[in-house]
């Protein structure tokens, strides 16, 4: 009888279930395989649904970091992170008939208190998964959330996380050139990892806690963990 099967009949299930949706939509084998083999290729054809919708986007976090350090996805990635401008419900609304009618798949979200959804995984073609950011704010200030859990940290629920608020400064989007296509990309793009990633942002470091940034703030409110059947 497999592991599965036993926790089933427990109370325990309900966390063993979390835990595993939760990182294995965060570190999918498939999806490391296929960033690695078709990386680039997939950064573009996003960019083209999300600029072709008028949705205000750009690349950010660690796809962000291998675009300008790496010219590509950094080794052993599991995901693409894309960084929304919000100003209104409305836009979260285009953003989800968009994907649904492109049929991309919704894999877990993120609510957090008086924002709703701040953070939506997608599978790609079932192949790829990306994140989607939203950032609230004003004009070049802006700011979203990240959601983590620590060791050893009792919670409330298996779908409880802590929460950062990641502020930003001087966020405008431009366009670059990326293997000879345009991809959405901050203005000053290395200004932004350095608030993000510190002065060091050029040395790799694969256990950098993503939520410990230079402008990470800690903040009260937790993170509700929302995951959708695959």
């Amino acid at each position: 009888m497999s592991l599965k099967s036993i926790l089933k009949k427990t109370k325990l299930y309900e966390y063993y279930s979390c835990f595993r949706r939760y990182y294995a939509t965060r570190w999918d084998r498939k999806s490391v395989k296929e960033l690695k083999k078709n990386g680039s290729k997939v950064l573009v054809e996003l960019e083209e649904i999300l600029c072709s919708n008028g949705i205000r986007h750009f690349f950010d976090f660690g796809t962000l970091l291998g675009i300008v350090r790496d010219n590509g996805i950094i080794s052993g990635d599991g995901d693409i992170d894309i960084g929304v401008i919000i100003d209104s419900t409305e836009d979260k609304k285009k953003i989800e008939s968009l994907l649904n009618n492109k049929n991309i798949e919704k894999v877990r979200q993120f609510d957090i208190e008086n924002y709703g959804v701040a953070e939506e995984s997608y599978f790609y073609k079932k192949k790829v998964r990306f994140d989607l950011h939203y950032y609230y704010g004003y004009e070049d200030e802006r700011f979203c959330f990240l959601f983590y859990k620590l060791p050893g940290r009792e919670y409330s629920s298996p779908k409880t996380f802590d929460s950062v608020k990641v502020q930003v400064h001087n966020l405008t989007i431009s366009e670059y050139e990326f293997n000879s296509k345009k991809i959405s990309l901050p203005k000053n793009p290395k200004n932004i990892i350095v608030q993000k990633y510190g002065v060091n942002w050029r040395i790799p470091d694969r256990g950098w806690p993503y939520w410990e940034g230079p402008c990470s703030e800690k903040i009260p409110e937790k993170g509700c963990a929302v995951l959708f059947k695959r």
